[in-house]
């Protein structure tokens, strides 16, 4: 038996080669690597077995949560585009994926009540219920110390589009659904944020930045507070934690990836300090600063030592931005990461959001463009 890195190489009886992680699985699972993701190409682009016709609400301006081995969607819709806020969820730990599920139904259609936070299907349909459907962004977050998926904030819930009314753009809820329990927790559990924008993000030590990152929330208390420190700037969205060089990064365009090209900005933070990053000029910074950068997903990426910065927009369908960044001299590099395998799906008019994901212990990135294709996945190492 040979263990390079953190994987382990067994030769079976007959010669079968069987190849397996020594490490848990991302987000709280555990496991070894999926059979088919051991027998696809390196760096080329795979299809996760029976994910296509997922929910329809992560092609509307929504990411998706990773958690203990499922990427999930946690009753994100909204706007005039649908009121469905069930809880469905893929385990894409298996060796052979059966398809989405659901894991908290959803409010019946005729308690569904429009431009509210929550709808009527409390004790005896009362309302509050359950929390509205909204657009996601990326606002959806794996909780790990309390086995929770919590959903900072909403932005666009439902709106009947048949009495013409329009949902308040932003609220600052906080809602949590308990991975244990496959339950809500009451309206109001968790204090609201002071405001809300559309991103958030977990830290090393279990806090979550949100407000262009000038929010903390302490899980253990719920309470939010504003950071400060350092002269950098955050945009919305997107942002993500490299846990093991334990610091978040800020990359986005414009104004946070809703229809705006360049600018192309950079930011770090490392425990309350925020530090702006010059970002290197090079032909692949040129392109993406021409891109429409619309609705980009980012993701550390272990083995490679970059992170990898994603928007699939019309003729990008295959080009993933890699960005290796210098905390020394506080610059980033640009350049392309090139994938085999065919084009993937055209990005759906919601964007990518956070579904873009690498799971180290899976050893493949997850990218889903469009959820009625499916969620393709490139093995890395």
């Amino acid at each position: 038996m040979l263990t390079p890195g953190n994987r382990t190489i067994t030769i079976a009886p007959g010669g079968t080669v069987l190849v397996g992680r020594t490490t848990a699985i991302g987000g709280g699972g555990g496991g070894t690597v999926p059979a088919y993701i051991a027998a696809s190409t390196i760096m080329a682009k795979g299809l996760v077995p029976n994910s296509a016709n997922g929910p329809a609400g992560l092609n509307d301006y929504s990411g998706w949560v990773y958690a203990e081995g499922k990427f999930i969607n946690p009753g994100f819709y909204g706007h005039q585009d649908g009121s469905y806020n069930g809880i469905d969820g893929i385990d894409v730990t298996v060796n052979a994926p059966t398809g989405w599920v659901n894991l908290c139904p959803a409010t019946p259609v005729n308690q569904r009540v429009s431009d509210s936070d929550y709808y009527a299907d409390g004790p005896g349909n009362a309302y509050p219920g359950k929390p509205t459907a909204c657009h996601g962004y990326h606002t959806g977050v794996y909780v790990a110390s309390k086995r929770q998926i919590w959903r900072m904030g909403m932005r666009f819930s439902w709106s009947d589009p048949a009495i013409q009314n329009s949902s308040t753009i932003a609220r600052p809820h906080i809602d949590a659904w308990d991975i244990a329990t496959g339950q809500w927790l009451p309206k109001g559990s968790i204090p609201d944020l002071p405001a809300h924008n559309g991103g958030a993000v977990v830290n090393n030590a279990g806090f979550i930045l949100s407000g262009n990152l000038g929010f903390i929330t302490d899980p253990a208390t719920g309470i939010t507070t504003t950071r400060t420190g350092g002269s950098g700037t955050a945009s919305r969205y997107p942002q993500a934690n490299n846990p093991d060089d334990n610091y978040i990064l800020n990359f986005t365009c414009g104004d946070g990836g809703e229809g705006s090209t360049s600018p192309v900005a950079a930011s770090y933070l490392v425990g309350n300090v925020l530090t702006n990053l010059v970002i290197n000029a090079s032909a692949a910074l040129t392109q993406l600063q021409a891109d429409n950068a619309f609705a980009p997903g980012l993701t550390w990426c272990k083995p490679l030592n970059k992170w990898l910065f994603y928007h699939g927009g019309a003729g990008r369908e295959n080009t993933i931005y890699a960005l290796a960044v210098d905390r020394t001299a506080n610059t980033v590099d640009v350049s392309i990461l090139t994938i085999t395998g065919g084009s993937l799906p055209t990005r759906g008019g919601g964007g990518v959001m956070s579904k873009f994901t690498y799971v180290d212990a899976l050893g493949a990135l997850f990218i889903c463009t469009d959820v009625a294709v499916g969620i393709n996945f490139v093995r890395i190492v």
